[in-house]
């Protein structure tokens, strides 16, 4: 089944033409620097909570690069991206938590007698 499309000659030119202007790079430069502003700005927010769902928001890298792409696995599909793995994140008020409590927070060993610290 092939679908025709009529295609206008004129409408081709213009937009030809309006892609090899200096004004096209300009609107694509500002909105990628636009894009990389917001992304840098929500790294830095504190995750809030969304009062519709009660789900705690935070920021999630969703951006892929051009070098990733692939592809599609299915019929129909046009490109794919590899999975990304998956990585616990570590908190560090987690780091102390299950070390007995005269051990905690102990950064800079205490001199014992057989062992001084010189200074």
């Amino acid at each position: 089944m092939v679908m025709d499309i009529a295609v206008n000659e004129e409408n081709c030119k213009k937009l030809d033409k309006f892609l090899t202007t200096n004004k096209y790079k300009e609107l694509a430069e500002s909105a990628m620097s636009f894009n990389r502003k917001l992304n840098e700005e929500r790294k830095m927010r504190i995750p809030y909570v969304d009062g519709q769902t009660g789900v705690a928001m935070r920021h999630y890298n969703i951006l892929r690069g051009q070098r990733e792409r692939m592809p599609g696995r299915r019929e129909g599909q046009i490109l794919s991206y590899p999975q990304r793995k998956w990585l616990k994140k570590r908190y560090q008020y987690l780091q102390y938590f299950m070390m007995p409590k005269n051990m905690r927070f102990d950064t800079v060993s205490q001199p014992t007698e057989g062992n001084p610290i010189e200074n």
